[in-house]
């Protein structure tokens, strides 16, 4: 498990860089997303397209999860995670880092097993999450709970087809530099995949939230300075649908602390 943890924070830790192309926006244009006062929800949710019982769990996230109205209290990510592979179809999204990040959540505590569909919320396993009371209580928790870290996140479209952001932290209650890091990750909605093999063989299967790159984690007191992202995208990534998400946890506890939903972040500005 230590080797899978390594991998995890390896990988996670190479480059701040992603590879793709953008359509042309003004250079001068600035877009700015902010943390709200209120905790945001993070919701993991582990899946592959070789797992039978995972597609009711996606469908769950698009329908549940992807609503305008939780846009800025939700944070749903979809790691594919890898182990299904051997089945016979090998799921295009997933990731060994993606199933590191489920391993390590097991060995800090976070949740008592690997399975798949895996929901975690807030750092904590949810056996639960298909009901609607299970988001509710959440939400109303998250609603009374002080951050200790607001997040901002800005995008500044540069030349030749590339996306600069960046990525910054401020103190709010209870701070302490040392104690806590950020992770930034780019995630794509309206993905399809027809599957032609595997225990899902013949289905069609639709996804959202689908995490693509992972950058970080990075030490609080960097990303105060702010951290910056050059983006160029791959021309199979559908820019319209790609955004970016940012959580803050406390160092060898995991605790999720602040989250940042930024949907649909490489075309659009908030509120426009």
């Amino acid at each position: 498990m230590k080797t899978v943890q390594k991998m995890w924070m390896n990988t996670a830790i190479l480059s701040a860089t992603l590879t793709a192309a953008l359509p042309a926006m003004a250079a001068e244009q600035r877009c700015t997303w902010a943390s709200p006062a209120h905790k945001v929800v993070l919701v993991e949710l582990f899946t592959s397209e070789g797992c039978s019982s995972c597609p009711p769990a996606d469908r769950w996230l698009s329908s549940r999860l992807k609503t305008p109205e939780l846009a800025t209290q939700v944070l749903p990510l979809a790691f594919h995670v890898d182990y299904w592979d051997y089945i016979g179809w090998k799921d295009p999204y997933g990731s060994p880092q993606y199933t590191a990040r489920q391993y390590g959540h097991r060995n800090i505590g976070h949740t008592r097993g690997i399975y798949t569909p895996q929901v975690v919320m807030n750092s904590a396993e949810s056996r639960d999450w298909n009901l609607r009371s299970t988001l509710s209580r959440q939400l109303a928790t998250a609603q009374k709970i002080p951050v200790p870290w607001a997040l901002q996140l800005e995008t500044i479209p540069a030349d030749s087809g590339k996306l600069n952001a960046t990525v910054r932290i401020q103190d709010t209650e209870g701070a302490v530099d040392g104690e806590a890091t950020v992770t930034v990750v780019l995630y794509e909605d309206g993905l399809t995949s027809a599957v032609n093999s595997g225990e899902n063989r013949g289905e069609v299967l639709t996804h959202d939230g689908v995490v693509r790159r992972v950058f970080g984690p990075y030490p609080v007191s960097k990303v105060k300075a702010g951290i910056p992202i050059q983006a160029l995208l791959p021309s199979a990534w559908k820019s319209s649908q790609l955004g970016v998400g940012a959580f803050v946890e406390a160092r060898g506890t995991g605790e999720v602390l602040q989250a940042l939903n930024a949907p649909k972040a490489l075309s659009q500005c908030p509120n426009s």
